[in-house]
This record gives structure tokens, sequence and C-alpha cells, in this order.
């Protein structure tokens, strides 16, 4: 269906009609079916025609692309053409896009396109209204901020929910995830790890970049649901794929290269987490090859032709999609922790805020009594053999084992004595599952 963006006024309105999404699984049994959602919305923030700022022509037909590309994937969509500040002009949409969607058993985008800044302490982000002035106090009141969104996406109640925001400094100030490898199959206890809450975000680029106008973000984030950041060849695009392929195919293109980012709100304040699941699309693969050709964005002509998918080894997957190790960035380590977990493909989610002090490392690993010993084997042998000196492996606090999936990189400050010796490889033979104090004393 069209969209008459050229000539549009605020709002757009609406298009498509959500279908519910089933995605493959394996049962004992065999191979089937299971439904994941039973609907999906998005919403499009569209800003182009601004007062104050560089007017962006490109936008249009951008949301074009995303309009028609949603819509076949079964999405109902909600254009906001040229969206006013205040919560009763175009911004306070957002709200009541997810008042009236967000339900237990629904997949949500909420996709924002415009100008965006950021406060000089670089810790508040804003998409500006086309009303909006220039950057400053008065921008404000006319700007959606990143605190308002968190406080939104805490409030929401969908299953799945993505904010993505092609903006200038869309600053990544929420809790970054990394080190997944895409699944080769969605398992019975897989599509349970993906069917988990989780509110999660895609920037086009960092706290310091200017995005280029036209686009490059928007028609790889179209590319990339159409079936490209299908890393495993399974038909089906995970969040965590689609972040991964933006940020290499954004980041190396030919035009103004900016740093996709992304990450997650806590489903409650203090937590790392959020929840534990990942959206998921669903493409036609006879389509596929001819998604670049049905771009209308003039930014795509910047990206790199894709390439087929890549097939990922069996032995690559992560032994259990429900688990994932947890680390407290800490000045002492620099990035040795991240690094080791980054190149085993192990999941992971970390602060932001580092823990200074020269005293603190990350020398062991806690876990839930009932963890199987295959992912306790897993996430200690990344950290070992990515350089990072583990002297325990230990069973968590009565407090942290009330999140069960969860593996934590600590210190532990009784260990980094040289009365203790690094755990080997060899070591980690031994164990049958998650130990009680699993270390070694060296050698006198």
């Amino acid at each position: 269906m069209a969209v008459p963006l050229a000539a549009a006024a605020e709002p757009c309105g609406d298009f498509g009609e959500s279908r519910p999404l089933s995605i493959p699984v394996t049962y004992a049994s065999g191979p089937g079916e299971r439904e994941l959602y039973a609907e999906s919305h998005a919403l499009i923030l569209a800003a182009s025609a601004y007062e104050h700022w560089d007017r962006l022509g490109s936008v249009p037909a951008e949301t074009q692309d995303l309009v028609d590309t949603l819509v076949a994937q079964g999405f109902h969509v909600r254009v906001v053409c040229d969206p006013r500040g205040g919560e009763n002009g175009g911004l306070g949409e957002v709200a009541r896009f997810l008042k009236a969607y967000g339900k237990a058993d629904a997949r949500l985008i909420i996709f924002m396109t415009g100008h965006g800044w950021v406060e000089p302490r670089k810790t508040i982000g804003y998409y500006a209204g086309v009303d909006s002035p220039l950057a400053g106090q008065d921008a404000a009141a006319l700007s959606l901020s990143s605190e308002r969104v968190i406080a939104l996406a805490r409030g929401a109640s969908p299953l799945h929910l993505l904010f993505v925001v092609d903006a200038c400094y869309s600053a990544a100030i929420f809790t970054t995830k990394g080190g997944e490898r895409p699944l080769r199959a969605i398992s019975l206890i897989d599509y349970e790890a993906l069917a988990k809450p989780t509110r999660s975000f895609i920037t086009a680029g960092s706290t310091d970049q200017e995005t280029p106008s036209p686009s490059i973000f928007t028609p790889a984030f179209v590319l990339g649901v159409s079936g490209f950041a299908d890393l495993n060849g399974d038909g089906l695009v995970r969040g965590a794929e689609l972040a991964a392929w933006l940020r290499d195919k954004v980041a190396n293109s030919t035009g103004r290269a900016t740093t996709p980012i992304a990450g997650h709100v806590p489903l409650t304040p203090g937590e790392i987490v959020s929840g534990g699941g990942d959206i998921v699309f669903k493409y036609d693969q006879a389509l596929r090859p001819t998604a670049p050709d049905r771009l209308r964005s003039p930014g795509a002509g910047w990206i790199e032709r894709p390439a087929a998918p890549i097939e990922t080894p069996p032995e690559a997957a992560w032994p259990d999609p429900r688990y994932e190790v947890t680390y407290f960035q800490k000045a002492s380590d620099g990035d040795r922790v991240i690094a080791a977990l980054d190149a085993a493909g192990t999941p992971y989610a970390s602060t932001k805020a580092l823990l200074a002090g020269p005293q603190r490392v990350t020398n062991g690993l806690a876990c839930h009594p009932d963890a199987p010993v295959e992912v306790v084997r897993a996430a200690a042998r990344a950290l070992i053999e990515g350089g990072v000196p583990l002297k325990i492996i230990d069973q968590a606090t009565l407090r942290l084992q009330e999140r069960r999936f969860m593996l934590q990189a600590l210190s532990f400050g009784r260990f980094e004595s040289a009365a203790y010796r690094p755990l080997t490889l060899q070591d980690l033979e031994r164990l049958e599952g998650c130990p009680n104090e699993f270390a070694f004393r060296s050698a006198s």
C-alpha cells in the first residue's frame, strides 16, 4: 500500500494489518511451529520539514521503504510525519501508541528519524520535534528525551519492544549487550529464551557522531530485516543478528560512516539485564535477493551490496541461550574481559560505569547451583582463553541466585593472593555442575 508521503500532513496515517507470527521449533517428536507474537505494530516518527533545523529531504523516501517492508512482514504501521513537540503533539504519540498496543503477546517497533541533539554533559539525548528551536533549554520542551523514552519503555508491557533512532547524537546511554552468536536452529529451549520480555534499542550512531542525510542507517535497517541480517540462514532475523549486521554495514559504508549502537533498558531500575528475550523478524526468502533493487532511499547507494547469509558452525553456538554472563566493568580489567567474551561469542550484558580502584580485577565466575555444566565450562573457557586469569568458580550468593539464568564475572578478593593459582582448561574438565568454591592452591 502506497503512503502519500510527498505532501503528508501530520499524522500520515495507518497502513497494513497486524498478523500473528509463528516460528519453527524443534520438538522431541520432530520439527513444528509455535506462535511467538499474536500482534505486531510499528510507529514511525518521520521528521523532515523542520522550522529551525536543516530540512531532511530524504526522510519521505526512507519512510516509504520502512512502511513497505514492515507491512509485508505482518505489521500494522502508524506513520506520524513531521511530529511536533509536547505530549499533545506528534512526539506524544509514543506514549499513546504504547498504551494502545502494549499487550503481553505483542511485538512493537518505534522508529524515530530526524534531528537529534545531546546536552553538553552527554548524559541525556533528545529527538527534536519539527517545531523545536536549536539545541538548548527551550528545545528540550519540544523534544523527546532519552529519560522519557526509558520511562515509557519500563512502563510498557509488550513481549518485545524495539526503539530505533536514526538521528544525530542518538545517545547510547543504555546497558550494552554483545557477544551473541546467531543460533543455527530454533529448538524448543531456544524459543523459551526468545520469548522472554525485552526492551531493546538500536541507534544510528554514538553520542559523538552526526548521522548523514540522506541516511545510510535506515536503508541498511530495511535490508537487514529483509533477510540480509539472517547470519545463520535459518529464515529468521533476531535483534542480535540485526544489530551486528548494521554495525558492520553502516560503519563500513562508503558514505559518512557512523557506528550503530545496540542496547537495552533493564525492566526495573538498577538491573543489568532486560528480560533476556530478543525481537524476531521473519522475512520472505524469495524476495530477499531483490530487496536492494526495491529501495527508494538515496543513501542505499553508499551501502556495499549485501552478500548471502553466513552459515555458523553448530559447535560455535552457546550451549543454552537462556543463560548469559553479566559483567560490572572495572578500570583495572581494561577491555580484556569484554574482548574475551566477544571473541568466544559468549552472550553477555555489561554496565557502562567503570568500578574504580586498582585492586579490583575480575578473577572469578559465579553461577546458579542449577546451571548446566556445559554453560559453566563455556563461560569459564571463554575467559581463560581470552587471557582473563580465573582463580575460582563458585555458587552465587542467595541474592544473586534469584537471577537463575545469570552467570557473573566477579572479583573475589580472597583469591587475589598468590596462594591460589589460575584455573586451567584441564581443570574445567573436572567440573560436574556449578561448584562450591572450585579453586586450587598454588604449589608450595
